[in-house]
């Protein structure tokens, strides 16, 4: 039974677009005649490993010899360097992708072992992981490549962020229905809802983003919406609903925005994206379930460059896919 209760709060957690985007309020920029064309793929078949091929290091993984793999990629996110750092909830590994090499290494096997890795975020210094399962916020450091405790307090912790401006993380307090603000030592330095339907209010809030302009976007999971705080941690606005139709939301998980302001939230039960404005209109969306190019099963995690290249992790077809959005000048 805590099995199944494992499995199902994991899947509660974790192409063209035809008309316009909207032009977020602090943003000059439009987009004309915007589109989403599909780039490339990470996975298993598509990089080089140090063991010379896809069938030997699947072999290797299979006989315990390698565990060079991606399964069930989950969230992710991308350096200043193009670096990828992704969450493999199969194998409960943290993997670094470099786009130079074309190569795959998990990060701190030798350290710790993750229960239930959800979260990611980076800060200049440190890649800082939750684990869920442990009640744990982790923070690896880079130059020393010491890893250690940021904070061991939290019930559930899920979707993490942190702004560098005002040195905080926002962390997805899950079991407490909750968003708790630390310090950049791991001190608790507010709370910010508690378990309600109301504006500022939570049920079960899993992935949250931020953009350049100190928007915070929370998936509300259970509430089948998103919600949207400053940076002081006031409400500013919520959208979506449970239903099947265009804008509801059945199984909400990432969330990102653009640098036109639009806010993309993966679906995984309709194995799709929807591309929303800032009132929380729908303008479009993309992906359909399958397994070919700009398809889905199951996805889970989105991040979004500067350059407006949108990663997916397609979590049951065990890769990453990118995305670029264009603009007509």
């Amino acid at each position: 039974m805590k099995s199944i209760s494992k499995y199902l709060f994991l899947f509660l957690l974790p192409v063209c677009i035809s008309q316009p985007f909207s032009n977020h309020s602090d943003n000059k920029k439009i987009c004309k005649n915007p589109r989403i064309e599909w780039l490339d793929e990470i996975s298993l078949k598509s990089i080089n490993t140090s063991n010379g091929g896809f069938f030997e290091s699947l072999s290797n993984f299979i006989f315990g010899q390698e565990d060079l793999t991606i399964m069930r990629p989950f969230n992710l996110l991308m350096d200043s360097n193009g670096t990828i750092f992704f969450i493999d909830q199969a194998i409960k590994k943290i993997i670094k992708y470099s786009f130079d090499e074309n190569e795959i290494e998990t990060l701190l096997s030798d350290k710790v072992e993750f229960k239930s890795p959800v979260g990611l975020c980076l800060t200049s210094t440190d890649l800082v992981i939750t684990d869920s399962e442990r009640d744990i916020v982790y923070k690896y450091n880079f130059d020393s490549e010491d890893i250690s405790i940021l904070t061991s307090y939290l019930q559930q912790p899920t979707g993490i962020i942190y702004l560098e401006h005002i040195q905080e993380f926002w962390v997805c307090e899950t079991k407490q229905h909750r968003i708790v603000r630390l310090d950049k030592e791991g001190n608790i330095i507010g709370l910010i809802g508690q378990r309600g339907v109301e504006l500022g209010q939570f049920n079960f809030p899993t992935f949250i983003w931020t953009d350049k302009n100190g928007r915070i976007y929370v998936n509300d999971s259970m509430n089948f919406r998103i919600q949207v705080f400053s940076e002081q941690g006031y409400p500013i606005k919520q959208f979506g609903k449970s239903g099947d139709g265009s804008g509801d939301l059945a199984r909400p998980k990432g969330i990102a925005t653009d640098s036109y302001g639009n806010i993309y939230v993966v679906d995984a039960l309709f194995n799709n994206v929807q591309v929303f404005d800032q009132s929380g209109k729908l303008l479009s969306t993309f992906g359909v379930q399958g397994t070919d190019k700009g398809e889905f099963w199951l996805p889970i995690g989105i991040f979004i460059n500067d350059e407006n290249k949108i990663f997916i992790s397609d979590s049951f077809n065990s890769r990453i896919q990118i995305f670029q959005l264009k603009c007509d000048d």
